[in-house]
């Protein structure tokens, strides 16, 4: 190890690896604030954050989605895929407007506010890049540096501020994390909003169509993953959150358009799709970059009054040392991010079919 702190990349701990995963920290609701704001417009109920994370939830709501459209999926085939006779009132193009609109919004919202949070939570341009690393690594005080910090503590009989480091170089610094700067807010809220999106198939079912393998995979796999990742707090939903909100953003705005039949030059409908694709590649890869990661979290540790016999001096100084801690420091954060990966390879093989599908059949279409 050199003198300074430093970050490192290399093959995680094996602990983290291990299967099954370890129980989900205890559930911690995201901190209530005094007045409006519009980075925390509402605060969350203890009761419904609790209940909106109990496993039954996203699993009974997946199960019941899947059968809901495999039903309606039939009764459209028996009907010969008409529209339901709703779909020819203006108040129909109103909800579908309205609920377009609203998730770029929402989408739009989060977006920003995971980029505030974010900024706001980079230490001081003079801070060394693994004081970057514990704000983007550790994502609440409860799981703090990890076992290592952890069974230092308990070793040496003292506490050690996890918010707090010192390493004799680029002075005091006092980090908070991104979920409690406002990710634990965010990640919820992107939690709760993949069942509202539920409604996208819904507004397909009522038009007559029929909604694909795609879309169901899709939705009822988002649900379950953005659930694992909420319990087990896991870093790298900064990279999910932030990746798919602004997607999103652009995507409803499209549909947005579409709805009020607003022509809109196909090409932006392909680089769409271009992103949604590119955005699991991308966000894959960010996210598995996390359990490679490892860097010295500085701890300043005080001392009791020593005695120097030479010079009949008493000396109270400090000590300060550093433990090398991994980015992910648990199993369950780990199987969070392997359940994703499981979920986005066969999702994004899936879009390049449709994308190949779709797009080669209007270039025929074009050229008839």
């Amino acid at each position: 190890m050199s003198s300074a702190p430093s970050v490192y990349f290399g093959l995680p701990e094996a602990r983290i690896l291990r299967f099954p995963p370890r129980p989900h920290p205890p559930l911690i609701r995201p901190a209530s604030q005094v007045g409006f704001s519009w980075d925390h417009p509402i605060d969350i109920p203890s009761t419904i954050y609790s209940l909106s994370l109990d496993a039954r939830v996203p699993l009974f709501t997946a199960c019941f989605y899947i059968t809901f459209v495999c039903v309606l999926n039939y009764l459209n085939k028996r009907r010969l895929y008409r529209p339901w006779p709703i779909t020819r009132t203006l108040s129909f193009t109103y909800i579908a407007f309205a609920h377009n609109i609203l998730l770029s919004l929402f989408s739009a919202w989060v977006f920003l506010g995971v980029c505030r949070t974010v900024i706001s939570s980079l230490p001081p341009r003079s801070s060394a890049p693994y004081h970057i690393a514990d704000v983007f690594c550790r994502f609440d005080r409860g799981q703090g540096g990890g076992r290592l910090l952890s069974d230092y503590s308990a070793a040496n009989n003292t506490s050690v501020s996890l918010a707090t480091v010192d390493d004799g170089f680029s002075g005091t610094y006092k980090a908070e994390s991104l979920w409690e700067r406002g990710m634990n807010y965010y990640t919820w809220m992107f939690y709760m909003s993949k069942y509202y999106e539920i409604m996208d198939t819904v507004l397909l079912l009522v038009k007559g169509k029929r909604v694909s393998f795609l879309q169901i995979y899709h939705h009822a796999g988002v649900i379950i993953c953005t659930w694992v990742g909420t319990i087990y707090r896991t870093p790298q939903a900064v990279v999910g959150v932030s990746f798919n909100t602004g997607i999103h953003t652009l995507m409803y705005l499209y549909y947005s358009f579409t709805t009020l039949r607003i022509k809109v030059p196909v090409f932006i409908k392909r680089t769409l799709t271009r992103l949604q694709i590119a955005q699991f590649v991308l966000g894959g890869v960010s996210s598995w970059l996390y359990v490679f990661i490892s860097y010295d979290s500085p701890m300043d540790i005080p001392l009791v009054a020593t005695e120097d016999k030479s010079d009949n001096q008493i000396y109270v100084g400090r000590d300060v040392r550093s433990n090398v801690v991994p980015c992910m420091n648990n199993s369950g954060q780990v199987f969070a991010l392997l359940l994703s990966t499981l979920y986005l390879v066969p999702l994004t093989q899936l879009f390049v079919k449709f994308f190949g599908r779709t797009y080669k059949l209007e270039a025929k279409q074009k050229a008839l």
